[in-house]
């Protein structure tokens, strides 16, 4: 019974730490960015979706069931720089998610990580993103986003990763799949803390902007430098 339960064990810390496959695109930072959404098995799969901050999935997104909302809407106990915004004048200046509450370390160890608005922005900066309503024959919408290379010629076999267009939750739905993306960052809001900054995109635009927190959006994990 012993060994059946040290076995049980070792499978369940193999299953928590077992390391997403990383893609080097060549950044100048040495980011490495996962090829699959946290929960996804296969690069066009959608994935988990969480609340920023949150680590755990969940049926209902609202101001009611996040993690660190007060006793009214817009009301913060965490991650909260602007005290009007904080549940009974609460702030704490934190503006960066905390390893403790970042579901990428949580789900896969100490090397990696939600990135940050910075490396989403070094990704959009620094690599060639394609449209696609087919990714490969899948049927699935998103940006392929490739390593540059100087003919500017690419194909699904040169070195990329996909971002599917998940999509987001909010309430007890899903919203936009197949059309939009929306993905987290680790950075609290650039104007409110109620926010926090992602990058979302469609087929005709794509950019970094600040999103409700108690909404479920996409995570792709980063293996830091």
């Amino acid at each position: 019974m012993r060994k059946l339960l040290l076995l049980a064990l070792f499978a369940w810390c193999y299953d928590l730490y077992s390391q997403p496959a990383v893609v080097d695109l060549g950044l100048p930072s040495g980011t490495k960015w996962a090829k699959t959404n946290v929960g996804a098995s296969n690069a066009q799969d959608y994935g988990n979706y969480y609340a920023w901050g949150e680590k755990n999935t969940k049926s209902d997104y609202t101001w009611v069931t996040y993690l660190y909302s007060g006793n009214t809407n817009f009301t913060l106990t965490k991650y909260c720089d602007k005290s009007e915004y904080g549940d009974g004048g609460f702030s704490d200046s934190k503006t960066v998610l905390e390893a403790a509450d970042d579901v990428v370390y949580y789900s896969y160890g100490a090397d990696y990580q939600i990135p940050t608005a910075a490396q989403w922005k070094e990704l959009v900066d620094k690599c060639e993103w394609k449209w696609t309503d087919n990714y490969n024959n899948t049927s699935k919408k998103g940006y392929i986003v490739y390593k540059k290379k100087s003919n500017n010629s690419y194909s699904t076999s040169d070195t990329h990763i996909f971002l599917p267009a998940a999509g987001c939750k909010a309430n007890k739905g899903t919203l936009n799949a197949g059309s939009y993306g929306d993905y987290w960052s680790s950075s609290l809001g650039s104007t409110y803390p109620y926010c926090a900054q992602g990058y979302f995109f469609h087929s005709g635009d794509r950019k970094i902007l600040d999103g409700t927190r108690y909404y479920g959006r996409t995570v792709r994990p980063v293996k830091k430098p």
